[in-house]
């Protein structure tokens, strides 16, 4: 198949291919407006080989973006878990620590800040304890790489945070 188009109409073309694979099985009017509980719809995905669909329900969106979206395919009931981009509007992302500065702080792993022992403008000595994270009833005392006076704490007790996510800022 040969297609003519602007560099960058097919620049993002080629993108979407890559990320999504060929997508032109799927009904135009699914494909732009997507589908609400109780809609069907049939994908042929090549010649005599019919994809019966139906969205059954979607939960809210989690803290993440995240949905989950309940359908049947060809009458068995499956689920999904999708990023909806319009959601992650409202959740808080923590920006991710840069491994590769001294001066970042990230999460070791994915947890609750149960307490935060420093504040910026304090000068602190490498390895004193810094904050703690709880994780599955487990307390871990998050220490300072470095010496070094603190910048800026961007997190406090009760914060969500992910693995890498950006903690502490150090001058």
């Amino acid at each position: 198949m040969s297609y003519l188009m602007y560099p960058k109409v097919f620049t993002d073309f080629a993108a979407h291919r890559r990320d999504y694979s060929d997508v032109w099985p799927v009904p135009t009017d699914v494909f732009f407006y997507g589908m609400r509980p109780g809609d069907e719809t049939e994908i042929e995905i090549e010649a005599g080989k019919l994809l019966f669909v139906k969205l059954i329900a979607s939960t809210a969106a989690d803290e993440h973006g995240v949905r989950t979206l309940f359908y049947e395919l060809n009458g068995h009931p499956r689920e999904v878990r999708v990023q909806d981009n319009a959601a992650t509007a409202t959740v808080q992302r923590h920006p991710k620590a840069d491994p590769n500065n001294l001066h970042h702080l990230g999460a070791p792993m994915p947890g609750a800040v149960a307490e935060v022992a420093v504040k910026p403008g304090e000068a602190v000595e490498k390895d004193a304890r810094l904050l703690s994270l709880e994780a599955m009833k487990v307390l871990m005392y998050v220490t300072s790489p470095i010496t070094a006076t603190v910048k800026e704490v961007l997190v406090g007790p009760g914060t969500h945070v992910e693995k890498g996510d950006l903690m502490v800022v150090f001058e």
